[in-house]
């Protein structure tokens, strides 16, 4: 596979993103201009809305779908999703139309003071799941 592996965190949310060399072109350009490459993937924040999937369990999978003009994901504490050929359509920070592709993503909703240990762990439970979907 031709591509980059590109990690998004923060105290809430950690996702990882497997990124072709047009996606991670994109990425980059976004970043360089202080605009969320990611926009309207996820809401940490369940106030806002319309949200078109809410994570709470774990293990969940979502794929080939196209989400526009709502958040796709509401990612709670705890909640973890492997996400496959995903088309996100909506608008940046700046008002200015976005359309993008997520082809493989593993994203976990991190719980208060959750330690590296148990996030390694919910990561590889991520990877199981998605090994089993190509099994089957």
């Amino acid at each position: 596979m031709d591509g980059h592996w590109v990690a998004v965190h923060n105290k809430l949310i950690l996702a990882i993103f497997y990124l072709t060399p047009d996606q991670f072109k994109r990425v980059v350009e976004c970043e360089k201009k202080d605009i969320n490459p990611f926009a309207g993937l996820f809401s940490l924040d369940e106030s806002q809305k319309p949200v078109a999937i809410h994570v709470s369990g774990s293990n969940n999978v979502f794929a080939s779908n196209t989400v526009t003009n709502m958040y796709s994901f509401g990612i709670s504490p705890g909640g973890s999703i492997v996400i496959l050929d995903h088309i996100q359509n909506g608008k940046d920070q700046n008002g200015k139309k976005i359309e993008y592709k997520v082809d493989l993503s593993f994203v976990l909703g991190l719980r208060e003071n959750e330690t590296w240990d148990a996030i390694a762990t919910r990561l590889l439970q991520l990877f199981d799941t998605l090994l089993f979907l190509k099994q089957t």
